[in-house]
């Protein structure tokens, strides 16, 4: 009996997740439509192309491959700023940390950057492929 219970509530707190539907990847070189410093550190790198981007989600994430520079060979992932449709851009906040973000924060209006995008798992309340996590507890404090 005690198994039963037990099997009864694992089921209520976490219920299997619709199936999602894979979203297609897209290999492109994006053109740099420009690069603003945010603050010390950060750059928001914005590019373009001449095909519609595809869709992304909240969560995702671009792999960017950096070339001209010795011994960097992995792209590096970079979660998906925004995209504007309407603009046909897509930014991505970029920290300079190592050689290979430095590369990403020095690049020119008009530089393309290979990117392999839009990847990873995409989260969001109201996307209907996603069961909201009922073992999720939002908490206010009002002081």
């Amino acid at each position: 009996m005690a198994l039963q219970n037990k099997n009864w509530l694992s089921h209520k707190l976490f219920p299997k997740r619709k199936e999602k539907q894979a979203l297609k990847k897209y290999l492109s070189d994006l053109t740099v439509k420009y690069v603003q410093q945010v603050n010390a550190t950060c750059v928001l790198l914005v590019m373009t192309d001449d095909k519609p981007l595809p869709p992304c989600k909240p969560g995702q994430f671009a792999e960017l491959r950096i070339d001209d520079t010795q011994g960097i060979i992995l792209r590096r992932p970079i979660s998906i700023h925004y995209l504007d449709v309407e603009k046909n851009e897509i930014g991505f906040l970029v920290q300079v940390v190592g050689e290979g973000t430095k590369w990403l924060a020095s690049v020119k209006e008009g530089d393309k950057v290979n990117t392999l995008f839009p990847l990873g798992n995409c989260f969001g309340i109201d996307d209907p492929n996603l069961d909201p996590c009922p073992a999720a507890l939002i908490i206010a404090i009002v002081i």
